[in-house]
């Protein structure tokens, strides 16, 4: 189908120029399909005894160890569509639409779409931010430690793209994943720090989270992991005495 070619090759270009609040919503095929009909088409596609099931499993398979591209957490399980199929019919089935990615991301974003510059999620296929340490932490001091994240501005990025990270961010409620899983983490290190520290003290302990922040640093320097050790190794509260509370 001509539109739906067209369609694609016009949100492809504008997710390219980072620009995807300027693609077109478009409802209907030139008269011929309305909006409910093309979304039909994506549940034909998308049923798992149909034929186009190859397809969307195909495209589940996509991001790296099946693993939720917008969280960077979460296990894939569904299709996003990157703009929803609400409103942008004619892109129900583009395969840059769909983005494979976990439950609760895909519940979290539902039908939001973009409506300026600044204020649309990343896109997995088209954004990268992996070379910037745009994520960071800080520990904070209680009863038991705590870390807390957020989305750091960068000077070589643009006002929109910093926007869109923040955006995203806030979106998908980041900081409160993260911070739920560094809790956890947290508390598996406890046995192990505690003995470092009664064996060769805080530079024991510091040197041991700086080897995990180094290593997890290999796999991406935003992820929840590499920031948490970073920060953890920081902070001279964490290595001295909150490392066994």
């Amino acid at each position: 189908m001509p539109d739906v070619e067209d369609g694609s090759e016009d949100f492809a270009d504008h997710a390219e120029e980072q620009n995807s609040h300027l693609v077109a919503r478009r409802s209907r095929l030139r008269g011929l399909l309305t909006g409910d009909e093309l979304r039909a088409a994506y549940r034909r596609m998308s049923g798992k005894r149909n034929r186009g099931r190859p397809v969307y499993d195909a495209i589940k398979l996509l991001p790296d160890n099946g693993t939720c591209p917008y969280c960077d957490h979460g296990t894939v399980s569904t299709l996003d569509h990157f703009l929803p199929k609400t409103h942008y019919p004619i892109l129900c089935v583009t395969p840059d639409n769909l983005v494979g990615c976990c439950k609760d991301c895909n519940t979290a974003k539902a039908e939001i779409y973009p409506t300026n510059a600044s204020d649309a999620v990343l896109h997995p296929y088209f954004d990268d931010v992996t070379q910037n340490p745009w994520l960071v932490a800080h520990v904070v001091q209680g009863a038991v430690p705590a870390v807390v994240y957020r989305a750091e501005p960068q000077e070589d990025w643009s006002d929109e793209l910093n926007n869109r990270v923040a955006h995203h961010f806030r979106t998908f409620e980041l900081g409160t994943t993260y911070s739920k899983q560094a809790a956890r983490t947290i508390s598996g290190e406890k046995r192990l720090l505690t003995t470092l520290h009664r064996n060769g003290g805080v530079d024991q302990v510091r040197s041991d989270l700086n080897r995990k922040y180094e290593s997890w640093c290999g796999y991406s320097v935003n992820c929840w992991q590499a920031v948490m050790y970073q920060a953890l190794s920081e902070s001279d509260w964490y290595c001295e005495t909150g490392h066994a509370l």
